[in-house]
């Protein structure tokens, strides 16, 4: 072999998987914006870090503290252990992940489940309606971004609407951070 045909040889893993040092595409970029990073050392290579999430771009963006954060994050996180996301939708054509008709449906089927839920749906109680929605969508299953939380509470002028559902995220956080006594 050549020294040429040795350099385009590409860099294998461990498990001799060819590994992609181009990280992400332009498109990726510009749809993260500012919430686009890259990081790492001349060892390892570039490490990339994209936040998408509202909760972790709103931290950036200095309009959470790291209390209402980190309470977040654990209501985020109960609401995740507890099952309660959607599964992901697809065809599966040979029924391997076919649903169990036999299952009890809506029942925990761990002890884990079960106190995550509980957890939660202490939380939740916490809320009011409106503020229950906000934060399942906007936290939880992360559908809804912060301008189109404060359109939700009605408020038609996009900066407005960000800074009146802020506000209203930040009442939560500080609710959940008591309720948990995260200090």
């Amino acid at each position: 072999m050549t020294r040429s045909a040795e350099a385009r040889q590409p860099e294998l893993r461990a498990d001799g998987q060819p590994v992609d040092l181009r990280g992400p595409t332009e498109a990726r970029k510009r749809a993260a914006g500012k919430y686009f990073e890259i990081g790492g050392d001349n060892q390892v290579g570039l490490k990339y870090t994209l936040s998408d999430s509202p909760m972790c771009r709103m931290f950036k963006d200095k309009r959470l503290s790291g209390i209402q954060f980190t309470a977040l994050s654990k209501f985020h996180s109960h609401w995740w252990n507890a099952g309660l996301s959607e599964s992901v939708r697809g065809v599966d054509l040979n029924r391997i992940y076919a649903p169990d008709p036999f299952n009890s449906v809506g029942m925990c089927s761990t002890e884990r489940q079960y106190q995550n839920r509980r957890e939660y749906r202490a939380a939740y109680a916490l809320l009011k309606h409106v503020e229950g929605i906000l934060v399942t969508n906007l936290i939880c299953s992360e559908t809804l971004n912060l301008e189109q939380c404060g359109n939700f509470l009605g408020y038609l002028s996009p900066y407005r609407a960000r800074t009146e559902a802020a506000k209203v995220v930040c009442s939560i956080a500080d609710r959940f951070a008591k309720h948990w006594g995260i200090s």
